[in-house]
This record gives structure tokens, C-alpha cells and sequence, in this order.
């Protein structure tokens, strides 16, 4: 819980100083607005670093049964920050290309590479090789592995709908939406340890039965090269749906005048 607070509190910290300052201070002037746009973009890498950190620390803590303070589990995880990005990036960029494709494909390659993030902190594999050996654990079980997934979700689903009720009672009865808006933050900044604890279950279950799986090196490349063409292609994608949906605006404005005047 303390990595997660840890995880969380800088970006309330600005999000609420960027909201103090966007309700008293209007910026004027060209340069002024660039310095801003600047300094928003350094935060927000360095905001996304920190979490993938901190994110990284947890599942560190969770490998090493709570054995190490806080302090030790973020020196643990800081020199397999490098291959958990990487990991994580490739294995993001292949789920969605195969999510593009049509959901299915993206569902079975999300459950394939689920558990490479642990397999770099637990293993020391490096980024490709991590989602690969992860698939190579998940082989012949994913069925299993997904009905897993589902009771998860199932049981945060219903923990949610446990709280937001909690929360609108109490919002109700105080007269104050601000405390349930604190007992949901609570309960979702435990969500994410919780959620890592059920993966970290699954994957030593898999390690238990399988046993330390490895695959050839040779098989990085193409994951690699498929991770590069979704750089290329997510964006374009990204690019083309904008402007089609641009394009296609101004035709239904000028459509729902002659839609009007034949209805009239």
C-alpha cells in the first residue's frame, strides 16, 4: 500500500497545483504559453516514469514475500526498470495491434503476456524475452489462466459496486460529496495491489507446475520487429481515424439543416 500511495500522491500533488493555478492565474503571451506547454511535458514524463517505478517496486515487494523495507524494494527494482519498460511497451503495442485486428486476438495475447513484468523482476530475462517466456508459461493453460482473470475482475467489479454504494450513502447522509470521493480513492489504491498479488498467485502457480521454462533467443527478433511497425502503424491509425472523423463532420452539419427543412 505504501509503494501505491507513493505511486499516487505526485500526480494529486500537481494535478491539484495545476488546478489552483488554472482557476487563479490566466497566462497571456506567446512564449509564456510555450514555457508552460514545455514544463507540462516534462512533468508528465517524469509523472510516467515515476509510476512505472513505483509500479515496478510493488511487484518487487510482492516477489520478496514483504522481506524488504520500501526504500529496498525501489533500489531492487531500479536496475530492471530498463527491461520491465521495454516488456511492458512491446507487449502493450503487440495486445493492441491484435486488438485493432478484432478483440479476441487482443484478449488471447494480453493473457499470453501477462505475466512478463514479474518474469523480469523474479528472472532477470530482458524486455522481449520476458513477454515470450511469459507465453511459454501460459502455454496449455490459458483457458485456466483467463477463467482466473475473470474471477478477479469479477471480485473487484463487485467490490466496486460495494464501495460506490458506501460512497453515495456517506455523501448522502454528511452532505459532503468529498468523503465519498475519498473512500473511493481509498479503495482504489488498493485495487492495484490486489490485483498485482492475484497475478504474482497465478504466475508462481504456472513457475510451480511448469517448472524454470526458457526459450531460444532467436525468436526476439520478430517480436521486436512487430513492436517497431506498431509504433509506426498505432499512431497512422491514430492520425487516420482523426481526420476521416474531421472530414465527415462538416457533412452531417450541413445535413441536419436539409433534414430539418424536409421534416418542416
Amino acid at each position: 500500500i505504501g509503494l501505491q500511495v507513493l505511486a499516487v500522491l505526485p500526480i494529486l500533488v500537481i494535478a491539484m497545483i495545476a488546478g489552483i493555478a488554472a482557476n487563479t492565474w490566466r497566462p497571456q503571451g506567446a512564449v509564456v504559453l510555450i514555457t508552460l506547454g514545455i514544463i507540462g511535458c516534462v512533468l508528465l514524463i517524469l509523472i510516467i516514469f515515476w509510476s512505472i517505478w513505483m509500479q515496478a517496486s510493488l511487484m518487487q515487494a510482492l516477489l520478496d514475500d514483504s522481506s524488504k523495507t520500501i526504500k529496498e524494494s525501489i533500489n531492487a527494482a531500479k536496475p530492471k526498470l530498463h527491461s520491465y519498460f521495454w516488456g511492458s511497451v512491446v507487449s502493450g503495442i503487440i495486445t493492441v495491434l491484435a486488438t485493432v485486428l478484432f478483440i479476441v486476438p487482443g484478449i488471447i495475447f494480453g493473457i499470453w503476456f501477462a505475466f512478463s513484468s514479474f518474469i523480469v523482476l523474479a528472472e532477470g530475462a530482458k524486455g522481449v524475452r520476458s513477454i515470450r517466456l511469459s507465453k511459454e508459461y501460459v502455454k496449455g493453460y490459458w483457458w485456466s489462466v483467463f477463467g482466473r482473470f475473470i474471477l478477479v475482475m469479477l471480485i473487484i467489479i463487485v467490490f466496486y459496486l460495494i464501495v460506490g454504494i458506501a460512497a453515495a450513502g456517506l455523501s448522502s447522509v454528511t452532505g459532503m460529496d468529498e468523503v465519498g470521493s475519498i473512500l473511493q480513492n481509498i479503495f482504489s489504491m488498493v485495487v492495484g495491489p490486489f490485483l498485482s498479488a492475484c497475478l504474482l498467485a497465478i504466475y508462481l502457480g504456472l513457475k510451480s507446475i511448469k517448472g524454470q521454462v526458457t526459450v531460444s533467443p532467436e525468436g526476439d527478433r520478430k517480436y521486436t520487429v512487430v513492436a517497431i511497425i506498431g509504433v509506426i502503424l498505432i499512431p497512422l491509425i491514430i492520425i487516420g481515424a482523426s481526420v476521416l472523423f474531421a472530414l465527415n463532420a462538416p457533412k452531417d452539419t450541413l445535413r441536419s439543416p436539409q433534414q430539418v427543412n424536409v421534416t418542416k
